[in-house]
């Protein structure tokens, strides 16, 4: 009830803090997101280990439904009431943070290099937090649930950070439809980003793809 009583969110947060109700807390993240940095705490368990994951992590973004990708020190997790998440909560209460506003580039190219956009997003990596989201095509990546799906060859970016690309460098992508997030401190002048056109072949990409990986 300290707790509840120090943290100043009026009736209706109170009680959303003390049912700890993960659906309702994802509903004022949706309500509220992108003004503040926030961060979840929770208790539960991980679905394989059955190991405790009390305690509070920094939010990406929203995962599918009722859910959260989160930050761990292991990388990113998704946290939900299905078994199909990393983790399963038990009790959740959306935290507020410090101010927080998102600077947001889109991204199209028919072909690409990931180093090349890696190199063009380590840019602004020192400005704030940098995440993709969107889809490309690419053979030869494999899945890191949940910020990235496959499907055939279309490659599905949920709130990933630069190290999916750190590790592409020569991966060529194709059909790229990316949204880059800068998330910064309020006041802060994020430079423009710059992604750099690529003529790399004259070979149609249907068959460069079975050339390049």
């Amino acid at each position: 009830f300290m707790m509840l009583a120090q943290a100043g969110e009026g009736t209706g947060g109170l009680i959303r803090m003390a049912i700890g109700d993960i659906a309702a807390a994802r509903q004022q993240y949706d309500a509220q997101k992108g003004r503040n940095a926030w961060t979840l705490r929770i208790e539960g368990r991980d679905n394989r280990s059955f190991e405790s994951i009390d305690g509070e992590y920094p939010i990406r973004g929203p995962w599918r439904e009722n859910g959260f990708i989160l930050d761990d020190e292991s990388g990113p997790v998704s946290v939900c009431m299905a078994q199909g998440c990393d983790w399963y909560p038990v009790h959740a209460v959306l935290v507020k943070g410090q101010p927080e506003i998102t600077t947001t580039t889109t991204i199209r190219r028919e072909q690409m290099r990931a180093g090349s956009l890696f190199e063009s997003l380590a840019a602004v990596e020192s400005e704030g937090k940098v995440y993709l989201l969107g889809i490309a095509k690419a053979r030869g990546i494999k899945p890191q649930s949940p910020s990235v799906e496959i499907s055939g060859e279309t490659v599905k970016l949920a709130y990933a950070d630069l190290d999916v690309l750190r590790v592409w460098p020569s991966t060529v992508l194709r059909e790229v439809e990316l949204t880059v997030q800068v998330r910064h401190e309020p006041g802060k002048i994020v430079r423009e980003i710059q992604v750099p056109g690529e003529q790399m072949s004259r070979i149609d990409p249907l068959l460069l793809r079975w050339l390049i990986e």
